[in-house]
């Protein structure tokens, strides 16, 4: 197994040669009075858009932030709530999609069974939304910030800030940046019984590796794990 640190540059401008560039989802704030439900992409906003992800049925499925909500467009263009909007307070353990309460959903991930894992980074927590309808958070203790080291079970661990989220199909691991605990950690989903635990893959105070603060993680087909920094 490999770890990589990557540093991005960012730039405020997009230059494409060739291809057409669009929007294919959203608008401005100001044109579209409130959030809406089964109608075009296009004629919908999105409030905070943090990261994006596509199912194997076509499905973009996005993390809107500022509103609290999972959004979906689905292969025809229709913009619906996937899940979110819920006023459910510390009830987080299988709630219907569309009454659990996210605080600020950033990284998103699916695995090989159709589950969705959200990271909600301003909650301190990752959510799995289950293909049965319902959602619970998986990770991480709800509003409560913090460290707890390797072999946690997942529901008592802490985390800070999660952000990136990954699920690698070819090893059955979830992986997450743990951005203010400076971490890289993981649960292996294939390995019955230890899969309700969670480890340290990189950084934090205990290894030899400092990541500054790593925001995204993604692993190759060869488990190779790729990590912004």
């Amino acid at each position: 197994m490999y770890c990589f640190s990557l540093l991005f540059l960012t730039f405020t401008w997009l230059y494409c040669a060739s291809l057409p560039t669009y929007t294919y989802a959203g608008q401005k704030k100001s044109d579209v009075d409130q959030l809406g439900d089964g109608l075009t992409a296009q004629s919908q906003y999105l409030i905070t858009p943090r990261q994006v992800w596509k199912d194997a049925n076509g499905f973009i499925i996005v993390t809107d932030s500022s509103s609290a909500r999972v959004r979906v467009v689905s292969p025809d263009g229709i913009q619906s709530t996937f899940a979110g909007g819920g006023n459910n307070g510390d009830n987080d353990i299988d709630v219907p999609n569309a009454n659990f309460t996210f605080v600020g959903p950033w990284g998103i991930t699916g695995d090989n069974n159709g589950n969705i894992y959200v990271s909600d980074r301003d909650g301190h927590f990752i959510v799995q939304c289950r293909l049965d309808g319902f959602s619970s958070r998986f990770i991480g203790v709800r509003n409560a910030a913090g460290y707890t080291g390797e072999g946690n079970h997942r529901l008592s661990t802490y985390l800070q800030s999660p952000a990136g989220i990954h699920f690698d199909p070819a090893y059955s691991r979830l992986y997450f940046a743990d951005s203010n605990n400076y971490a890289i950690r993981y649960i292996d989903r294939g390995l019955g019984n230890d899969s309700d635990f969670v480890h340290l893959l990189a950084g934090n105070v205990n290894d030899q590796y400092v990541f500054g603060y790593p925001t995204d993680v993604w692993a190759n087909a060869q488990g190779t794990v790729f990590v912004a920094d």
